[in-house]
């Protein structure tokens, strides 16, 4: 259960980081056109008209693009939080597991001992003269 909640965690790990890349992609995007359509804009407004409408366009699709990617985003950071808790929940189940085992195989190793008591304070020998 550990190994299969850790691969969840990993896995929403990468795609959180592939989503986090694909939204810079898209800023970095969307800023490129802004430029070039600004350096179009201060160089001959008239003569480039059309190729500085395609470009203000493409900036705003491509902030467009880079919202929804970011309410995707979102939603596979709750994701992650959620494989994180149920990875935390499972190495809690098997710590609890493996302190039953040790408790169990230490009672029996202390026949006779009351229940939780180290064998030192139970079965002390004591060699008074």
């Amino acid at each position: 259960a550990v190994q299969t909640a850790l691969q969840g965690v990993e896995t929403c790990e990468g795609v959180v980081g592939e989503q986090e890349n694909l939204i810079a992609m898209l800023r970095q995007d969307a800023a490129r056109h802004r430029t070039e359509s600004a350096r179009l804009e201060a160089e001959n407004p008239f003569a480039y008209k059309k190729k500085i409408k395609q470009h203000t366009v493409h900036a705003r699709e491509a902030d467009e693009k880079a919202k929804e990617a970011q309410a995707e985003l979102q939603g596979y950071q709750d994701a992650r939080a959620q494989a994180e808790a149920i990875l935390t929940a499972a190495r809690q189940r098997l710590e609890d597991t493996a302190w039953g085992f040790r408790d169990l195989l230490a009672g029996s190793s202390r026949m006779g001992t009351p229940h939780g008591a180290p064998p030192s304070e139970s079965m002390s020998l004591s060699f008074d003269p």
